[in-house]
């Protein structure tokens, strides 16, 4: 085992880790689309939600999917305003980011559970879409990760 320190990630390194966090959406997208196209997954979901609660559980789950996309902007910027000279390189810049991506993950991750629990309908979708809207505001640019912008 070495004892040096570690190396500082490089941009494209960052950019891989963002695209692949990003990719996550789109991979419930297909698992859900494969368990409909096999009939593995019935139309009501696995747990055949009534619709009534399937709807209420829907509008809390796109409430707070939408909080969390809107959130994600705030939040790194206030992470960044936090670095110091000393502290602001591409390794900090990297944990922000990823902090952040994981905040409009959830909203991917709310739409799969609601997939899984009460079907494929439109507020999984729009679930789905706010994810991947956050991804691509918060995809790094080479400037950013080096602290340019």
């Amino acid at each position: 085992m070495s004892d040096e320190p570690p190396q500082p990630a490089a941009p494209l390194q960052a950019q891989l880790v963002a695209a692949g966090v990003a990719l996550t959406t789109v991979i419930y997208m297909i698992v859900v689309m494969l368990l409909r196209a096999t009939d593995a997954l019935p139309d009501g979901g696995y747990v055949g939600l009534e619709p009534e609660v399937a709807n209420a559980m829907g509008i809390i789950l796109l409430v707070l999917g939408t909080a969390g996309v809107a959130a994600s902007l705030p939040v790194r910027r206030f992470l960044v305003r936090r670095l110091t000279p000393e502290s602001d390189n591409i390794n900090a810049r990297m944990r922000i980011l990823l902090i952040t991506m994981a905040i409009c993950e959830s909203s991917a991750i709310y739409g799969l559970v609601l997939a899984l629990m009460g079907g494929l309908n439109t507020t999984v979708w729009i679930l789905w879409g706010l994810s991947v809207a956050g991804h691509i505001l918060l995809f790094p640019s080479r400037s950013w990760l080096r602290g340019r912008s």
